[in-house]
């Protein structure tokens, strides 16, 4: 794509299955189309601002995936007049209790209460408190990996905040006994992965293998850019135009960029379970579900 994007103009309208550098600026007849971390974490933040959360507290793994989520993460939630309080950037082998206790501001209570025993020079009976700005936390972890943060928020006193996070999170097929560690955690998926089974996904789980899990977005993905193929000129030329596709609903931007608007699930007993559609005026009226709280609706 960075090739093409050196020529002034394409002798054929060319659809690419990724996006360009940051910076990099796409030739006329030039678009872009993938299953881009950046398109989720942009519905995560906008899907704070619907629940009216402005502080949040952020997990994402180090290396430049994740750099590319903060980034886009951290713009929307500016526009959208939040804020992440803080952001852990991890390594899978780290240890994650300790990570977590940052991440709540754990390791920061303990150390006030040792300065206050050296001060005094008494010991002192201390139960530490995680920070009480936090209104959600936004976990950007594979299954592996959440299934161990998830309890440990519980551990650091952080069990009623919402946590939020994109597909990643995932593996793509149920799987309740290893899953339910991931109990209440909220997600965005494709329609490919949440929604009810359509006449491809019949015809290939019929035909084909590897169409499921986690494959099974990369095969959405195609068949996505099967129908865009065919769109093109619509969504350039109709602002509004918009397809119902497999790895979400699709439109097109001003630099012929394609983004995904993903459905939303939540774990219960390890399954997830879709959310309705929020309503695009829809405030804090009807809540995640929380440890202890009832469902209604979400």
């Amino acid at each position: 794509l960075t090739t093409l994007s050196a020529m002034n103009t394409l002798p054929v309208p060319a659809l690419g299955l990724n996006y360009l550098p940051a910076g990099k600026k796409a030739p006329e007849g030039l678009y872009q189309f993938g299953l881009s971390a950046e398109d989720e974490a942009r519905q995560i933040a906008d899907r704070l601002k619907a629940k009216t959360i402005r502080h949040a507290l952020v997990l994402i793994p180090q290396g430049e995936w994740g750099d590319r989520i903060e980034t886009a993460l951290k713009l929307r939630m500016a526009e959208n007049g939040s804020e992440a309080l803080a952001i852990e950037r991890f390594f899978r082998d780290d240890n994650l209790r300790a990570v977590t206790a940052d991440l709540l501001g754990i390791s920061v209570s303990r150390d006030r209460a040792i300065q206050v025993e050296r001060t005094i020079g008494l010991d002192v009976e201390f139960e530490p408190r995680r920070r009480q700005d936090a209104e959600a936390i936004i976990m950007v972890a594979e299954p592996t990996i959440a299934r161990q943060f998830k309890p440990l928020f519980a551990y650091y006193f952080g069990g009623d905040l919402p946590v939020y996070s994109p597909s990643i999170v995932y593996e793509g097929d149920p799987d309740p006994a290893r899953d339910r560690d991931l109990d209440q955690v909220i997600f965005t998926d494709t329609p490919w992965t949440l929604g009810k089974e359509n006449k491809l996904q019949a015809e290939a789980k019929q035909h084909l293998s590897g169409t499921q899990g986690q494959l099974g977005r990369l095969f959405a993905m195609g068949a996505d850019a099967w129908q865009l193929s065919k769109r093109l000129p619509l969504l350039r030329q109709v602002e509004s135009a918009a397809i119902n596709g497999q790895t979400g609903e699709l439109t097109m931007s001003d630099d012929g960029s394609i983004h995904r608007e993903q459905l939303w699930a939540q774990f219960r007993n390890g399954r997830p379970e879709l959310l309705p559609e929020l309503e695009p005026t829809e405030a804090a009226t009807a809540e995640e579900e929380t440890p202890g709280s009832t469902v209604q609706g979400e």
